[in-house]
């Protein structure tokens, strides 16, 4: 065959498609380096999510932490925390569900509903409390509503400011007791001389009421003298309250006077004389005021100490005497020189104890705190 024939023949040959092996190592080439990035992008999506993991634990670390502040906060609060919204109110804290608890929800939530300020509620054993009421408004219509107990607060703040009004007085008092007597015994010793004169019945008459004024005259300074020295240096005994009480019930007689609870047992510590005129002198003005009985009851209110309760059945105490009841001379009993309770309260205040009448219905009652503890 010539070469021309050959290059048709070769020419007329069909032309070869494309290679199915290379094809497929292609594809294979591009599954691999596909699966390389998936494997790399899995890898990295693997670390984010440990780093995200780490990151929600320590955030989760942090708010537990933060919660548990909050509630420790919450719990170490003095005044009660309430969330207030859609007309209700949901006690958060000890405080406030210790609140919820004595006075009911129905009276804390009004109270909430109030203006606020200083509101006032009668707990279960009918003394009235002071309740400080305050609010702040949060998003979302949330209101927190703050309740604070300032009872205590108050009194002790009433009490700090007599007790530094009494000791100005009692110097003052000492002053003036001292520079009356010497005047007041000449003065009784002359009437007593013209009260003997047989020849003058009228003058005997007018030194009768001389003397008398010159006795109730140093009947007040005695008083004096004691409130001005109440505890006169006496070594603190303990005894059982029983005992004290005996002792000053025989100037109140006919008062019947009855220990309950924890009284029974109770031991005091005291100066004798002192706490011993308190005591007469608590059940002596119930006595005078008109009651028929007093009810004595201890109870621990803080270590080595002893909150007493001394409560009649007789008319109370005028509220235009409560707040300078405690005061000289602010007394009005007659026939009295108003120095009882300013006595008890310098006395129990030497002894490291304090007096306050607690508000109530029906009666008096005195609370003294003093140093003591009641046997189990």
């Amino acid at each position: 065959m010539s070469g021309a024939g050959a290059e048709r023949a070769t020419g007329d040959a069909p032309a070869r498609g494309p290679d199915p092996a290379a094809d497929l190592l292609a594809r294979f080439q591009w599954f691999c380096e596909a699966s390389g990035r998936l494997e790399l992008a899995y890898r990295q999506l693997q670390e984010e999510t440990r780093r995200v993991d780490r990151e929600l634990a320590e955030a989760n670390r942090r708010l537990a932490g933060a919660l548990a502040e909050r509630e420790e906060i919450l719990a170490s609060m003095p005044l009660g925390v309430f969330r207030m919204q859609a007309g209700a109110s949901e006690p958060i804290n000890p405080e406030a569900r210790r609140l919820v608890a004595r006075f009911g929800a129905g009276p804390v939530a009004a109270l909430l509903e109030g203006p606020g300020g200083t509101e006032s509620l009668v707990d279960p054993d009918g003394r009235a409390r002071r309740l400080q009421v305050t609010a702040t408004d949060l998003p979302g219509g949330v209101r927190l509503g703050f309740v604070e107990d300032r009872t205590e607060i108050d009194a002790l703040s009433e009490e700090l400011g007599r007790l530094a009004r009494l000791s100005s007085l009692s110097e003052l008092a000492l002053g003036v007791a001292h520079e009356v007597r010497n005047p007041l015994t000449a003065i009784a010793g002359f009437a007593g001389m013209l009260r003997r004169d047989p020849d003058a019945p009228k003058a005997r008459r007018w030194a009768e009421a001389i003397e008398e004024g010159a006795q109730r005259v140093e009947r007040i300074i005695r008083d004096l003298l004691v409130f001005a020295r109440p505890e006169d240096r006496e070594p603190v005994v303990e005894r059982r309250l029983g005992a004290w009480i005996a002792e000053a019930h025989e100037d109140a007689e006919a008062l019947a006077v009855e220990l309950e609870g924890g009284a029974v047992g109770a031991r005091v510590r005291g100066a004798p004389e002192a706490l011993g005129k308190v005591f007469a002198n608590l059940l002596r003005n119930a006595a005078e005021a008109g009651a028929g009985r007093v009810v004595v009851t201890a109870e621990a209110c803080e270590p080595d100490r002893l909150r007493l309760r001394f409560a009649d059945d007789g008319p109370g105490v005028p509220r235009e005497l409560r707040d300078r009841l405690f005061d000289p001379f602010a007394g009005g009993r007659p026939g009295g020189t108003g120095l009882g309770l300013a006595f008890c309260a310098r006395a129990l205040e030497a002894m490291d104890g304090r007096i306050r009448l607690e508000d109530r219905a029906g009666g008096a009652c005195f609370v003294v705190e003093l140093p003591g503890r009641v046997d189990a």
